[in-house]
């Protein structure tokens, strides 16, 4: 049975951080103990539109994760001070409310043991320090993904978006979101995308173009197309 818990003593400097954009994809939660690497891996989620919390320690990780509800990643690093990732690893693989949320580590080790031992701890995922920006925005989508069904919501109708992003975020999915239907094919290049939402008419595509593409290159994604009442859709367009 895992071990109780105790409220962690912090610094003011190692208080954990939240950065939040408007509204954020999701947040991941960052274990890390060198400064440094928290602030410049924030830096980069932060310009994906993902926000983050950073944490310095097994026992902080832990006294934020049981006081909040809205993580959908953790990225970790193995050596912390007191008690080290793998025990944190064992920690949320065991306990039931926190089971389900998959774990990034990234360690400077890259030995096949290391990799290894984290993946039958549970990890989803294991990176090397140094991690390039777009290979840590990859995977960290990739993993939430494949956790949760996402949506890419796509329009550029600003009251549409606002609704129908209410509404698929209540649902319980990852919501993803694209004006453009150019910018919406690049996305689903890189990330899984369990279903398509998109706008009948979009500033450089219509709708149907998107369809077209998406079923040629992605033919497994389910699409839905919205309209206007007074648009008329010919069948034979959408087959």
């Amino acid at each position: 049975m895992p071990e109780p818990i105790r409220k962690p003593v912090r610094s003011k400097r190692t208080t954990p951080q939240l950065d939040r954009l408007q509204p954020p994809d999701f947040t991941v939660l960052l274990v890390d103990d060198n400064p440094g690497f928290l602030q410049s891996t924030a830096e980069v989620l932060k310009s994906e539109n993902i926000a983050s919390v950073l944490t310095t320690s097994v026992d902080e990780a832990i006294y934020f994760l049981q006081a909040n509800s809205d993580i959908s990643l953790i990225l970790t690093d193995l050596e912390l001070p007191g008690r080290n990732g793998s025990e944190l690893l064992k920690y949320l693989r065991s306990n039931l409310r926190f089971s389900d949320i998959p774990i990034i580590v990234v360690s400077s080790h890259s030995s096949k043991r290391w990799l290894s031992t984290v993946l039958a701890l549970g990890a989803v995922d294991y990176l090397v320090k140094p991690v390039p920006a777009e290979t840590l925005v990859s995977r960290v989508r990739q993993a939430v993904a494949q956790a949760v069904g996402s949506v890419l919501l796509v329009t550029g109708e600003p009251l549409a978006s606002d609704v129908l992003s209410k509404t698929i975020r209540r649902a319980g999915f990852r919501l993803f979101s694209a004006g453009l239907g150019e910018d919406a094919v690049k996305m689903i290049s890189s990330q899984p995308v369990n279903l398509l939402i998109a706008d009948l008419l979009l500033a450089d595509m219509t709708g149907v173009d998107l369809l077209a593409t998406v079923k040629t290159d992605y033919g497994n994604i389910p699409v839905i197309l919205i309209a206007r009442k007074h648009m008329k859709i010919r069948p034979q367009d959408l087959t």
